[in-house]
């Protein structure tokens, strides 16, 4: 199960990765591999917050696509 699992989420950071624009790609590697949070990323990244919350709000639209497209569970 956990080989499975490891695979299903290689497969949706493959479709994020394809899916983004790459400043958002790299807002989701800070904040979730990285552990940064938002005040954080947005120092690291010289970007007000405001961006940075729209690069989150980005970032959960095309998770959940790709959730979808990959016949993931979403919420």
């Amino acid at each position: 199960r956990e080989l499975v699992d490891r695979e299903s989420l290689a497969r949706l950071e493959r479709c994020i990765s394809d899916s983004v624009r790459a400043e958002i790609y790299l807002y989701y590697k800070l904040r979730f591999w990285e552990g940064l949070t938002p005040a954080e990323i947005s120092r690291v990244l010289g970007q007000p917050r405001k961006t940075v919350y729209r690069f989150r709000d980005a970032l959960n639209e095309v998770v959940k696509q790709c959730a979808e497209r990959l016949g993931m569970p979403w919420r």
